[in-house]
C-alpha cells in the first residue's frame, strides 16, 4: 500500500492490505483518511501561527475550496451503466477470480514442462541425444503460446463488443498475425517432428502428438488471457465508480460541512493541550472503506 498525498486521487495502489476492491465506497474511505489528515495538519499549523480561534475559522472557506477543488469536482458520470453495475454488485460477479487465473497459469507451466519433458525423453531413448531438442521444445512452447495469447485477446475483444464496451474489430490485426505466426511455428515443429520417424504410422503419430502439445499450451494461455483480460477491464471500470462515488460522497460531505467538524475539533484539542495534533495510522481493510458516508 502506498500512502496517498492530499490533492491525489486514490488508486488501486494506495488500497489497504486486504481490502475488497470491488467495495463500492472504498476509494471514498482512503481519501477521507487524508483528506482528514490534511485537515488536522492545517489545525495544527494556524493554532501555532494565529493563537486565535477566530481567526482559525476564518480559514474555513478556503480549506472547504480547497477539498472541494481536488476530490469533489461537479459533472455528470462519464457511464452510469458503469455505475449502476458497480452498486448492484454485477462487475464482480462478471469478473474471473484470481484463482481460476493462477490455475491457468499453473496449467500452462504444467503443459510446457510436460511438452519438454516428452520430447527429452524420446529423444534421450534414441541413445543419441541432441542438444537441438531443447530448442525444438522451446520453440513449440513459443508458438502455442502466441496462438494462445492471440485467440485470447481476440476473445475477450469479442466480450467487449458483446458488452458494448469496444468497437468491433478494435485492435485485432495484431492478434491475428500472433495466431498466424503460433500456428505455424506448431505446425513446423510438427514436421519436423514427424519426419524424424521411419514409418508412416509413427510419422502421423509425432507429428499428432507434437501439435497436441502445442494445442494444449496454446489453450490453457488463452483461457488465461481471457480471464485476465476481462478481470482487468471490470476492475478498471469498478475503479471509475469507485472514484465516482467518492467525488459524490464528497460532494455532500462538504455541502454538509461535515469535514470541517475534523478541523475544529483539531484546532479546538491543538489549543488545549498546546501539542501538536497527530495524524490518524493509516486506514486498514475494514476502516477505510464506510458503508454509509
Amino acid at each position: 500500500m502506498i500512502s496517498l498525498k492530499f490533492g491525489e486521487r486514490a488508486d488501486a495502489k494506495n488500497f489497504p492490505m486486504g481490502s475488497d476492491e470491488w467495495d463500492l465506497p472504498l476509494v471514498f474511505g482512503v481519501e477521507k483518511h487524508t483528506i482528514d489528515d490534511h485537515l488536522r495538519e492545517q489545525a495544527g499549523a494556524h493554532w501555532r501561527a494565529l493563537k486565535n480561534r477566530d481567526a482559525a475559522l476564518g480559514q474555513i472557506k478556503a480549506l472547504n475550496d480547497d477539498v472541494a477543488d481536488k476530490y469533489a469536482p461537479h459533472g455528470d458520470l462519464p457511464v452510469q451503466r458503469i455505475y449502476d453495475d458497480a452498486a448492484r454488485g454485477t462487475l464482480k460477479r462478471a469478473a474471473p477470480s484470481e484463482s481460476k487465473i493462477r490455475a491457468m497459469t499453473v496449467l500452462l507451466v504444467l503443459a510446457v514442462a510436460a511438452e519438454s519433458t516428452v520430447m527429452v525423453l524420446q529423444q534421450a531413448l534414441t541413445l543419441d541425444f541432441n542438444p537441438f531438442i531443447l530448442v525444438i521444445a522451446f520453440m513449440l512452447a513459443i508458438g502455442g503460446f502466441l496462438q494462445g495469447h492471440g485467440v485470447g485477446n481476440l476473445l475477450v475483444n469479442r466480450w467487449k463488443e458483446d458488452t458494448a464496451r469496444a468497437e468491433r474489430g478494435e485492435r485485432s490485426l495484431i492478434y491475428w498475425i500472433e495466431i498466424g505466426v503460433g500456428t505455424l511455428l506448431i505446425l513446423l515443429i510438427a514436421i519436423i517432428r514427424g519426419g524424424s520417424a521411419f514409418q508412416p504410422t509413427m510419422i502421423f503419430l509425432v507429428f499428432s502428438i507434437t501439435v497436441l502439445f502445442g494445442e494444449a499450451v496454446s489453450l490453457f494461455e488463452a483461457l488465461r488471457e481471457k480471464h485476465k483480460g476481462m478481470r482487468t477491464t471490470l476492475l478498471s471500470e469498478m475503479l471509475q465508480a469507485q472514484k465516482w462515488y467518492a467525488t459524490l460522497t464528497h460532494q455532500q460531505h462538504l455541502d454538509r460541512k461535515g469535514y470541517l467538524d475534523t478541523y475544529v475539533a483539531a484546532y479546538d484539542l491543538a489549543a488545549k493541550t498546546g501539542a501538536q495534533v497527530n495524524t490518524s495510522p493509516p486506514p486498514d481493510a475494514t476502516s477505510a472503506a464506510p458503508r454509509h458516508a
